[in-house]
């Protein structure tokens, strides 16, 4: 994932991340994305015990997609 956002090809990323994708991509921990997700910080849906995080509300976090827009595919 961490290749896809530094190459700037955010439309082959999938729209549901798991917290470790989400991690590895901004480079926190899974616990810490989760806790965000939980908080409303990031937007995401928990299956079970697992967290899926919505990708263009990651990019809009780590500031690589403006306010309200989204990725097109």
């Amino acid at each position: 994932m961490y290749d896809l956002m530094r190459q700037g090809r955010y439309d082959l990323m999938p729209a549901l991340l798991t917290s470790r994708e989400a991690a590895d991509a901004v480079g926190v921990t899974p616990r810490t994305i989760e806790r965000m997700c939980a908080s409303g910080k990031l937007e995401g849906a928990r299956f079970g015990n697992r967290w899926r995080v919505n990708r263009d509300s990651l990019l809009r976090y780590s500031g690589l997609l403006g306010p309200g827009k989204e990725v097109k595919r």
